[in-house]
């Protein structure tokens, strides 16, 4: 690399700028809680293909599951 195309570096000590932080969602909104639990890693396989069959994420899929479950109540 060049001088001229060197990428710009920080003085020691100096704290880089933090970006800002858009939101898309309003707080009540916001999924911030975790819940964890142990699986077999052939359990989170199968869960996985489940889940991608039916077009969402891991998370959205548990999240979709216990909420029919629920309703089904």
């Amino acid at each position: 690399m060049s001088p001229a195309t060197k990428a710009p570096t920080h003085e020691a000590g100096a704290a880089s700028p933090k970006p800002k932080v858009v939101r898309r969602k309003a707080k009540a909104e916001r999924k911030d809680e975790v819940i964890k639990f142990m699986v077999t890693s052939e359990q989170k396989r199968v869960f996985a293909e489940a889940a991608a069959s039916a077009g969402l994420d891991l998370s959205g899929w548990f999240r979709w599951l216990a909420t029919k479950e629920i309703s089904g109540r």
